[in-house]
Parts: C-alpha cells; sequence; structure tokens
C-alpha cells in the first residue's frame, strides 16, 4: 500500500505531538524543526488533523492531542 507524503508527514508530526505530550502544548515551528518539514505544508496537514479532532490547536498556533483520544493500549 502507497501512503501519500501528506499522509507520511502526518503520521510523523502527529508521533512527533505524543513524544512532546508531558510540555503540553508544542508549537508547529518545533514540530517542522525536528521533523524537517516545510513550516507552511505543516500547517496545511495540520487544519486537516484539527477539523478530524486528531488535535487541538490554539490561538498561538499551538497544538495538543486530546486527554480522550484512544491509544493504541486502549484498543
Amino acid at each position: 500500500m502507497k501512503i501519500s507524503t501528506r499522509g507520511r508527514y502526518g503520521l510523523r508530526a502527529v508521533i512527533d505531538l505524543a513524544m512532546q505530550e508531558e510540555k503540553g502544548c508544542v508549537s508547529l515551528a518545533e514540530i517542522a524543526a525536528r521533523q524537517d518539514i516545510s513550516f507552511n505544508y505543516l500547517e496545511s496537514i495540520f487544519s486537516y488533523l484539527r477539523r478530524a479532532g486528531i488535535v487541538i490547536g490554539t490561538p498561538e498556533a499551538m497544538y495538543r492531542k486530546p486527554h480522550n483520544y484512544p491509544t493504541i493500549f486502549s484498543c
């Protein structure tokens, strides 16, 4: 199965966000720098993730995952 670039980058960004969970909210600029992804491209990906309820955004362009979002361990 082939996954699109947008899908791969989105997955990398969500994993990065989960790994930084103890920080609370994380900025897109930090994720973009760590994952070597264009900030503008990541911003467009996160707009989809926000609408899907996978991430929660703040007015300061900071993001976190929802507290009640299922994990791999809850299955």
